[in-house]
C-alpha cells in the first residue's frame, strides 16, 4: 500500500526545514522530489496460442513490471535513479532474472519509469514468492525511502496439467489431465471486442479430466481462461 499521508507529511517537514532532505535534495519549485516504488505482481507463466497459422500453442514466461514514479509536475531534465533488489522469499536466478543493482532513468518532462523483471518458469509447486525493490541514490536528491514488493504467484491462470490447442482462428481447446475426479470446469474463450461489445464464449463443461472446446462467433480467438464450476 502506498503511504500517501506519510509522504505528504515528510514533504511538509522538508519545506519547513525541520528535517534534512535525503541525498541532499535540491528544490524544484520549492518542493523536494519524492519517489515512489510501486508493488508489482506476476504469475510464473501464461499459456496461449500464436493466433495465426500454424496456431502454435505453448507456455511462456511472464515479465513483472515494477513502476517507479517521481513528483508531479515532472522536471525538464532526466533523473537517474540507482535501484537495489533484495530477496525476501524469492531467489534471484531461480525465480527471476534481473541484476540486483543498476540504474533506471526518468526522461526529462516525464515522471514515470520502471523495471521489467523476467520471471523463471520452474515447474515447481510452491507458494507465492517475494522480493523488495528499493532506491539507493537519485541524481537530483529527494526522498528515496519508499520501497515496493514484487510478488510471484505460483504457476499461471491455466493449471499446469492443462494445455491449449487451436484448430483455426476461432476455435481453441483446453485439455486437462490432472483434474480432481469431482471437479467440473470449462474453457472460457475471450474472442476480442468491438466497443462497446465484448465477446466471451464458454466451452463445454468437463468433470475430471477431458477437453473443453470454445468457438468464437464474431471475432477471432484472443485468450483462454480456466473456469471452475464446482
Amino acid at each position: 500500500m502506498r503511504r500517501l499521508l506519510l509522504v505528504a507529511a515528510s514533504a511538509a517537514l522538508l519545506l519547513l526545514g525541520l528535517q534534512p532532505a535525503a541525498n541532499g535534495a535540491t528544490a524544484k519549485s520549492n518542493t523536494a522530489e519524492v519517489f515512489t516504488v510501486w508493488d508489482g505482481g506476476s504469475y510464473e507463466y501464461f499459456k496461449t496460442c500464436s493466433g495465426a497459422p500454424s496456431f502454435t500453442c505453448g507456455t511462456y514466461g511472464q515479465t513483472m513490471y515494477v513502476q517507479i514514479t517521481g513528483s508531479y509536475p515532472p522536471r525538464q531534465q532526466a533523473i537517474v535513479l540507482n535501484y537495489q533488489i533484495t530477496d525476501i522469499t524469492a531467489t534471484s536466478g531461480l525465480d527471476y532474472t534481473y541484476p540486483a543493482t543498476g540504474t533506471v532513468t526518468i526522461p526529462g518532462g516525464q515522471y514515470v519509469t520502471g523495471l521489467y523483471i523476467p520471471i523463471v518458469v520452474d515447474s515447481l509447486t510452491e507458494g507465492s514468492e517475494t522480493f523488495r525493490v528499493s532506491l539507493t541514490h537519485s541524481s537530483v536528491g529527494g526522498n528515496i525511502s519508499d520501497t515496493g514488493v514484487g510478488t510471484i504467484s505460483d504457476n499461471g491462470l491455466i493449471p499446469p496439467d492443462c494445455n491449449l490447442s487451436q484448430a483455426d482462428s476461432k476455435t481453441v481447446s483446453m485439455a486437462c489431465s490432472g483434474r480432481p475426479a469431482n471437479q467440473t470446469w470449462y474453457n472460457d474463450a475471450f474472442c476480442g471486442d468491438e466497443w462497446p461489445r465484448v465477446e466471451y464464449e464458454a466451452g463445454n463443461q468437463v468433470t475430471g479430466n477431458g477437453t473443453s472446446t470454445s468457438r468464437c462467433i464474431s471475432y477471432a480467438w484472443r485468450d483462454a481462461d480456466f473456469v471452475v464450476v464446482s
